[in-house]
């Protein structure tokens, strides 16, 4: 199963098209059960995620079944100093707390600029340390399109990346970075696959802000009715089809939206992928949810 769980939702209310807010204790619940009984074998989190990283930890008899991804929040600064590195080892260390586990599957810069910042050599130290000693599997960075990424492909300790992809935003597979990353063994999970949501809202329902693009929303929701698909399981094929990306990174509020989305990834499958359009788009204010102004 290449499904991941997102756990933004547990800690904050997130996405354009979140109507249901912050799931409680129950309902999160609920979704780790179900995504274990499919197979659902990762949980995507991170420091910045409000209070997902104590909610996980609460729940630590269920979470201690999956792998855990975490991330560090990016630095503000052109370097770091040495306090600087001391902070973020112990905001790692804190992490292990909250999420009460003694090993992470993965552990990713935010920023990924960070990873080669001058000063932070006892960063990474301190990041080689947790793997030697088994306690850190894999480590690397979260990545945004548009960026030159070149120097990340031979930098120490990335053997983990984590990118957007989606059926506008192809900018990894179309930049040749698909092939790139797994020439050098590293790992790729996808995240954004339904643009936070945006791709799944009905058209009459779109914030005002994207009505710029309501042509391309428009076509996508068209792609899906010629192909007989729901919004859900059109989104899903244009990520499932790429078979250089490891893992494709969801967010659900609520249980019965997993079973959806469950349902929708087996039957992206049996889509014939090379029959799906192009709908790839360079517009960083549509595909950047970072640009968006929805105020």
């Amino acid at each position: 199963m290449k499904l991941a769980l997102g756990s933004v939702q547990f800690g904050t209310n997130y996405g354009v098209s979140n109507s249901y807010g912050q799931p409680n204790t129950q309902e999160i619940t609920e979704i780790l059960a179900l995504a274990h009984h499919n197979n659902i074998n990762v949980i995507d989190t991170a420091i910045a995620y409000g209070d997902s990283e104590q909610v996980l930890g609460e729940l630590a008899d269920i979470t201690n079944r999956f792998e855990i991804i975490t991330k560090l929040p990016p630095l503000n600064k052109e370097q770091f100093s040495p306090a600087d590195c001391a902070y973020y080892l112990e905001l790692l260390d804190l992490s292990y707390q909250k999420l009460q586990t003694n090993r992470l599957s993965g552990l990713l810069f935010h920023s990924a600029d960070d990873i080669l910042k001058d000063g932070n050599n006892e960063l990474l130290q301190g990041i080689f340390s947790l793997k030697k000693s088994k306690k850190l599997a894999k480590s690397g960075v979260s990545l945004y399109s548009q960026g030159k990424y070149s120097k990340l492909l031979n930098a120490p300790l990335v053997d983990l990346v984590q990118i957007p992809y989606n059926c506008f935003d192809t900018f990894f597979s179309s930049s040749g970075y698909l092939h790139k990353f797994k020439e050098r063994n590293i790992e790729v999970h996808a995240r954004s696959s339904f643009l936070q949501g945006l791709l799944l809202m009905e058209l009459q329902d779109i914030p005002e802000y994207f009505l710029p693009w309501l042509d391309k929303l428009t076509l996508f929701s068209q792609v899906a009715s010629e192909f007989s698909l729901s919004n859900l399981e059109l989104a899903l094929s244009y990520v499932v089809k790429e078979k250089n990306i490891d893992k494709l990174v969801i967010g659900v509020n609520n249980a019965k939206e997993l079973e959806q989305v469950i349902q929708a990834y087996h039957n992206a499958h049996k889509v014939e992928h090379d029959q799906l359009p192009d709908l790839s788009c360079l517009e960083q204010k549509l595909v950047n949810p970072a640009h968006w102004q929805l105020d």
